[in-house]
């Protein structure tokens, strides 16, 4: 009888933190306008840090749930995409069907910080966008 009250406390407890973390979550706004990468840092699976060739990146983000993304020394690489934002996870799906999936780290008016986990090496890839004023 002690031990079914244990349990019936600990699946109560257990699901009362599940709960709890998953409330935590924050909701982000959305990342209207345009922003420019400035920061790519990767992470192998034990942790180690490795270069990431940074191409000159744009991305402009509409309210309606497009954007483009300019790529290139001169921004002379153009694609479209939708994105969608859940909570701390933002979503781009490029024209040609590749999506990319980012959880958000950090964001304030002039900074986003993402994290991107590739599931197939166990890479992490973070990166650094700012708010692209005056361009």
């Amino acid at each position: 009888m002690e031990s079914t009250k244990k349990m019936t406390l600990f699946f109560i407890l257990f699901f009362f933190c599940i709960s709890c973390s998953d409330n935590e979550k924050t909701n982000y706004p959305a990342p209207t306008g345009t922003w420019e990468v400035v920061i790519y840092e990767g992470h192998d699976s034990k942790g180690r840090a490795f270069p990431i060739d940074g191409i000159p990146t744009q991305f402009t983000f509409k309210s309606d749930g497009t954007g483009i993304s300019l790529m290139g020394i001169s921004y002379e690489n153009e694609y479209t995409f939708t994105w969608f934002l859940n909570r701390d996870m933002l979503s781009i799906k490029y024209a040609n069907g590749n999506i990319e999936t980012y959880q958000i780290i950090e964001y304030s008016e002039n900074l986003i910080r993402l994290l991107q986990f590739n599931e197939k090496t166990n890479e992490t890839i973070s990166t650094n966008f700012i708010k692209n004023f005056g361009r």
